[in-house]
């Protein structure tokens, strides 16, 4: 049997030191049992609810920062996706005029490109166009300011066999189709490609992805008329499928499309799968 002595209170004169007697023990500490007042460790059962606090504390601690940055780690995953496709590639084309293109027209011949996915009709520009004039409309350059876009524009050549587009191989410079629309003109597609990104650099089309709609886009003639177009239409489509889209027109309305690479990428091809086709319309 333990036996619990009364504490008692010393009377007498102060120690020598100067302070006021013996320590009392701290809430953390327990008096010795049957033993003076002097504190003594804490017991097993007190170190024990002292690290349950520390690790609930730990947790709670972990918990939020893991929130600041999964929260960021999401937002900033949630902004870098691309916005969705919207509109149509039939913008600014009314029914009527879409089926006088599709039964004059027909479906050409295409091949993708395997340097630039931006396959071509073989079309020759339309009679009526003077070939002066149509000098004088040659796009020399393209700007879209909300996206820092600028960039020169020149003559993309249409491969004899494979039809396809042969656009600039300097990502930064865009190519004309010149078998389709002239800036200014009252009616065709003013068709400008170029790389999304080449050998590792970004193209002057890399952020044509988050083109928005209404943008303004502005493309220079080569007489030093600038032409301002808004945007309409923002789509992917497969590469094996750009030939159905009825972009590459020598007829129908007067629009304008900048088309790239984009989509999913190929590392065993080294190709994106999609064309990213943006349409505008003249203001």
């Amino acid at each position: 049997m333990i036996e619990s002595r009364r504490r008692t209170v010393t009377t007498g004169p102060p120690p020598e030191d100067g302070s006021d007697g013996p320590a009392a023990p701290t809430a953390d500490q327990e008096p010795v049992p049957g033993g003076p007042d002097r504190p003594r460790p804490p017991g097993p059962r007190l170190a024990r609810t002292r690290r349950r606090r520390r690790g609930r504390r730990l947790l709670v601690v972990t918990a939020t920062v893991a929130g600041v940055v999964g929260g960021s780690g999401m937002a900033g995953w949630v902004a870098s996706r691309p916005p969705s496709d919207v509109g149509s590639l039939a913008a600014g084309a009314t029914p009527t005029a879409s089926q006088g293109a599709a039964a004059s027209q027909g479906p050409a011949t295409f091949a993708s490109s395997t340097r630039t996915g931006a396959a071509a009709a073989t079309s020759s520009p339309a009679p009526s166009i003077d070939a002066q004039a149509l000098q004088r409309r040659r796009p020399t350059a393209v700007a879209a300011a909300s996206l820092g876009i600028s960039a020169p524009v020149t003559v993309a050549s249409v491969d004899a066999t494979t039809h396809a587009l042969n656009v600039p191989v300097d990502p930064a410079t865009l190519g004309w189709w010149a078998g389709g629309g002239a800036p200014g003109a009252s009616s065709g597609t003013v068709v400008l490609a170029g790389h999304v990104d080449y050998n590792g650099r970004p193209g002057a089309l890399y952020p044509l992805s988050r083109v928005e709609i209404g943008a303004l886009i502005v493309v220079t003639s080569a007489d030093g008329t600038k032409h301002d177009y808004r945007v309409v239409t923002r789509r992917h489509v497969v590469k094996t499928r750009l030939a159905d889209t009825g972009v590459f027109r020598t007829d129908g309305p007067a629009r304008l499309a900048l088309i790239t690479c984009g989509g999913a990428f190929n590392t065993a091809t080294h190709s994106y799968r999609d064309n990213l086709i943006v349409l505008a319309l003249p203001v």
